[in-house]
C-alpha cells in the first residue's frame, strides 16, 4: 500500500483552521500538522471560524464538539452554506459522541467525525492529505451510466447536466465505488482505502459515518441516486443500468 504524500513533501503551504478545542489539544495537535508542512491558525469563537473559513483558501477545518454543544452543526452548516468555503475538508474531533452527535455533524456536512482517546491525533494529518484530490496527472474523466465524473475539475454531470456538488469525502467515496463497479465495494474496503481506517480497527458492518455519506450522495444525484445499491451485510454497488 503507498502511503499519502505530505504536504510537506509536495512542497505546497497549506493552511489549517482550528477552532474550540482545549489548548493542550489544539497545540499538540498543531505542532502535527506543522512537523507535516501545514501552516495553523486558531479561531477563538464560531463566529471568527466562519468568517475565516470564507476568507482564507483552507486545507483543512477541525472543529472541537463539547457535549450537548450546538456549536459545531451551527458552525458546518454555515461553512457549507459558502460557496468559497463548502469543499473545504472538515473534520470534528469530539471528547465523546452523545445525543446523535456524530450523525448530526455528518449530516450538516463533516468529512469525518473522531473521539479524542479513541481515534489517535497523529493521524489526522494523514486523513487530511487524503481528503485533498491526487496530483492530475492522476486524473480522468469517467462516462458511466447517466454520469460524467471528471476528476481533474471534481465536478459531475448527470445526463449532460452539471449538478451533484458534492463535498470532497462525497466525491472520494463515490469516485471509488463507481471505480469498483460492476463489484460491491465492501463496507470494508471503504473503511480502509477512504477512510484510511487501519487494518485492526475495521469494524465489521455498515458505519454510520458511511451511511451518512452515501445518503448525501444520493440526494444529490437526482435520477442517477437509483444507480447507488446498497447490498444488506455486504457494501455499496453502483450499476449504470438502472
Amino acid at each position: 500500500m503507498t502511503s499519502e504524500p505530505s504536504p510537506k513533501k509536495r512542497g505546497a503551504s497549506r493552511w489549517v483552521l482550528i477552532t474550540a478545542l482545549d489548548s493542550a489539544t489544539a497545540s499538540r495537535l498543531s505542532k502535527l500538522l506543522q512537523q507535516e508542512g501545514y501552516r495553523v491558525r486558531t479561531a477563538a469563537s464560531w463566529t471568527s471560524a466562519a468568517r475565516a473559513a470564507r476568507a482564507t483558501p483552507l486545507s483543512g477545518l477541525i472543529v472541537g464538539a463539547t457535549l450537548a454543544d450546538a456549536g459545531p452543526v451551527d458552525l458546518i452548516r454555515a461553512v457549507r452554506a459558502e460557496r468559497q468555503a463548502h469543499r473545504i475538508p472538515l473534520l470534528v474531533l469530539a471528547d465523546r459522541d452523545a445525543r446523535g452527535l456524530e450523525l448530526r455533524c455528518l449530516r450538516s456536512g463533516a468529512d469525518d467525525f473522531l473521539i479524542k482517546g479513541v481515534h489517535d491525533l497523529s493521524g489526522i494529518p494523514i486523513r487530511l492529505a487524503r481528503l485533498h484530490s491526487r496530483s492530475d496527472a492522476d486524473k480522468q474523466a469517467l462516462e458511466i451510466g447517466p454520469l460524467h465524473i471528471d476528476e481533474r475539475s471534481r465536478r459531475i454531470w448527470i445526463n449532460g447536466s452539471t449538478g451533484a456538488d458534492l463535498s470532497r469525502r462525497e466525491f472520494d467515496l463515490l469516485l471509488y465505488i463507481v471505480r469498483k463497479s460492476p463489484a460491491v465495494a465492501t463496507w470494508e474496503d471503504i473503511q480502509r482505502d477512504v477512510w484510511m481506517v487501519p487494518e485492526h480497527a475495521l469494524s465489521l458492518g455498515q458505519s454510520p459515518t458511511i451511511a451518512v455519506h452515501c445518503e448525501r450522495i444520493r440526494a444529490k444525484l437526482g435520477v442517477a441516486a437509483t444507480c447507488l445499491v446498497v447490498r444488506r451485510g455486504l457494501g455499496i454497488q453502483f450499476e449504470a443500468g438502472r
